[in-house]
């Protein structure tokens, strides 16, 4: 069996990416107005407004970039997801199930892939998803699908050879 990579779509890249950028515009109008204050010498005003306003979406803005990369590898002997701090492998024979799963919050809703372990720790897949306000995934079903599928073959296989 060919080894499978899930990544976000283009679009979803685009808005996680342009949601970044906003931050980041955000972050320098910010920076812009604390070199006013430092200016006219109001340099505590500065730092406060600053380290409030300017430094989170900076941060925030870097975070969004780092989770438009991430990814989940499907082969023969199991699953492999990477996202901007975590990373999970677990073989097809460690793994108890794989479920949709729909999350809601802030007016959106995003259907994630969930992996649960045999010993019933679950985790999330950083990619495929699929949201209403991020990024639609037309072929969210048919990733969903071919994961599980690969899935259940390589369970079959892991107890032939066992």
């Amino acid at each position: 069996m060919s080894e499978t990579v899930f990544r976000y779509t283009r679009r979803q890249r685009r808005g996680v990416v342009g949601s970044a950028l906003a931050l980041g515009a955000g972050a320098l109008a910010v920076m812009l107005y604390c070199g006013v204050l430092v200016v006219h010498h109001r340099i505590a005003e500065a730092a406060g407004t600053w380290g409030t306003l300017g430094f989170t979406p900076l941060v925030l803005g870097a975070l969004a970039v780092g989770l438009a990369r991430g990814s989940t590898r499907v082969d023969d002997h199991g699953i492999h997801a990477s996202s901007v701090w975590r990373h999970w492998r677990c073989s097809w024979a460690e793994i108890q199930s794989v479920d949709e799963v729909t999350e809601w919050g802030l007016g959106n809703t995003i259907t994630r892939i969930r992996i649960t372990r045999s010993n019933g720790r679950p985790f999330k897949l950083p990619a495929p998803y699929d949201s209403q306000n991020i990024g639609r995934d037309p072929d969210f079903a048919l990733k969903l699908t071919r994961i599980q599928q690969t899935w259940k073959a390589g369970r079959k296989a892991g107890s032939r050879s066992a």
